[in-house]
């Protein structure tokens, strides 16, 4: 997912990161994405390259969808066997063992997905990976991000604590919305991820802003905006959550 995780050190094994990505709210996250993707398909083919794809929780939802050419690209080997196990049947879903940020296609794309995939690039990598992504669209192509993002931070101690706070709020939050609780093995992936979050180990959240600016950088045009977590004011910042964007191709 980045220049580190070539040594693959990404502590979640795949059944703990299905486990942490299969809430109901994760469930429900992903199926938005997978309907943005339903409203831009193409009439004849569509094709969809789906960066950073982890255990193919999003290519599973799309697997009864006519006319896509499917390629997801990840670094971790195990989770992208078991990527390959969710869509053995279907041949035109193709998955590569390959680090997003250098990987290499002479193909180029209707739609490229980044679901939780841009915090885990480096922050001096990130406006890179996005030139890359910018490429690999075709001229009218379209980016769909799917980010948690957390509280603007000025130095590495309020980094740390706008970490934790996300996590410990949305775990405080899912043991009370979720139907049946948070079992053990997603209460541990959720603290495991908030533990490599507040240490900015494979994962590199940033804020709203951040974000915003690096894709106006790079020639994308955010053409819509999705707030899903939370509704309510957890945060006392609206700007704190998990949020989808649509964003187009900018051609000068």
């Amino acid at each position: 997912m980045n220049r580190k995780s070539k040594t693959n050190s990404y502590i979640l094994t795949p059944d703990q990161y299905d486990a942490m990505m299969t809430t109901e709210l994760e469930i429900h996250i992903f199926k938005t994405v997978a309907n943005e993707i339903k409203n831009n398909l193409k009439p004849r083919k569509t094709s969809i390259l789906d960066l950073c794809c982890g255990t193919g929780l999003l290519a599973q939802m799309l697997l009864d969808l006519p006319g896509i050419e499917f390629v997801g690209v990840d670094i971790n080997k195990t989770d992208l066997e078991s990527a390959r196990e969710k869509t053995k049947q279907h041949q035109n879903f193709r998955l590569v063992l390959n680090d997003a940020l250098t990987y290499k296609t002479d193909l180029r794309f209707d739609i490229v997905t980044l679901t939780s995939a841009y915090h885990h690039i480096e922050n001096k990598f990130k406006t890179l990976f996005l030139q890359k992504v910018f490429k690999l669209l075709k001229n009218n192509g379209i980016l769909i991000i799917y980010e948690k993002l957390i509280r603007p931070c000025k130095n590495n101690k309020e980094f740390a604590k706008s970490n934790e706070e996300f996590y410990l709020r949305r775990i405080e939050y899912l043991k009370k919305t979720e139907s049946k609780g948070l079992n053990e093995k997603q209460f541990n992936a959720l603290l495991n991820v908030c533990t490599l979050s507040m240490s900015a180990k494979e994962e590199y959240k940033i804020d709203y802003n951040y974000l915003i600016k690096d894709l106006d950088k790079t020639g994308f045009k955010v053409v819509k905006e999705q707030k899903i977590w939370p509704n309510e004011d957890l945060f006392s910042n609206n700007k704190v959550g998990d949020f989808i964007f649509v964003a187009k191709k900018v051609i000068l």
